[in-house]
């Protein structure tokens, strides 16, 4: 018998040496609790296959999401059951659907939270399959269209709408709330069918600010947001200038709170101000 060359043990003696030594870590904030949202009126609905867990409201789910958060974990798969199915699974890019509805509830009441979105057809065809059926079997290409519309619907819901902004009204500033932001889409029928319309009534020193999720989502060292709270001191306090210094200046600040740590994603802003 060989005498062992390793011995594992030595590196799990105590805590320090683990600590040291491990080479996996698990924290709340790298989990994804999923959440089953129902389009119907109960706040609750239990899930009978599944013991302790139940079907949510949008409003339940965000209350949900905030009791996650307070206990540390980040993020949320929402698992949409519609009222109605059909054979195209229609429901799955309703605007006031299961999955939009929850998206919006939950980036209401826990803005910094990570929401996931299950984009199948599934759960909304009357059939059960994944996609369009063509002779009893799935047409994968026609289906890729429908996954698109829905996927468009869901990253509506969650994005966070243009921010308006004068230090004359009460309050200064509001969120311009029409259905999630078109920034970053090409023309084409997609976008012609996502459209939607407001009439906002401008006055002179008005300033609007339009933005990708890459702004809110860029993180420094410590992996903190920039988010929409470092965007609105900048607006209060250069709101008197033009709009081309605003976004200057909310530039010079991302980069002073990233610092030399590289972009991760593709951050577009657009600054009007109404003279």
């Amino acid at each position: 018998m060989n005498f062992p060359t390793h011995r594992g043990r030595r590196l799990r003696r105590t805590s320090g040496l683990r600590a040291l030594a491990r080479e996996t870590r698990l924290s709340a904030d790298q989990l994804v609790a999923p959440l089953f949202v129902h389009e119907e009126t109960a706040a609750r609905r239990a899930i009978a296959s599944l013991p302790g867990q139940a079907r949510l409201s949008a409003g339940a789910a965000a209350e949900e999401a905030a009791a996650l958060e307070a206990l540390g974990v980040g993020s949320v798969l929402l698992l949409g059951l519609p009222a109605t199915q059909d054979p195209e699974g229609s429901a799955a890019w309703a605007e006031e659907g299961a999955v939009p509805s929850a998206i919006r509830a939950i980036k209401r009441r826990v803005p910094e939270m990570v929401v996931w979105a299950d984009v199948c057809l599934c759960e909304y065809t009357d059939h059960g399959h994944c996609g369009l059926l063509r002779g009893g079997e799935v047409d994968n290409d026609a289906t890729l269209p429908l996954l698109a519309r829905a996927a468009l619907t869901y990253a509506r819901a969650g994005h966070n709408p243009p921010l308006l902004y004068n230090k004359g009204r009460t309050p200064p500033h509001r969120k311009l709330e029409a259905g999630g932001m078109m920034l970053g889409m090409a023309p084409g029928a997609l976008f012609d069918r996502a459209m939607t319309g407001e009439t906002l009534q401008l006055e002179a020193g008005d300033v609007i600010l339009f933005y990708t999720d890459g702004l809110e989502e860029a993180h420094n060292e410590k992996s903190e947001l920039f988010g929409l709270a470092r965007c609105t001191p900048v607006l209060e306090h250069d709101t008197h200038r033009p709009a081309a210094y605003i976004l200057g200046a909310l530039a010079f600040e991302l980069e002073r709170f990233c610092g030399m740590l590289p972009q991760e994603d593709d951050i577009t802003a657009i600054c009007l101000k109404i003279s």
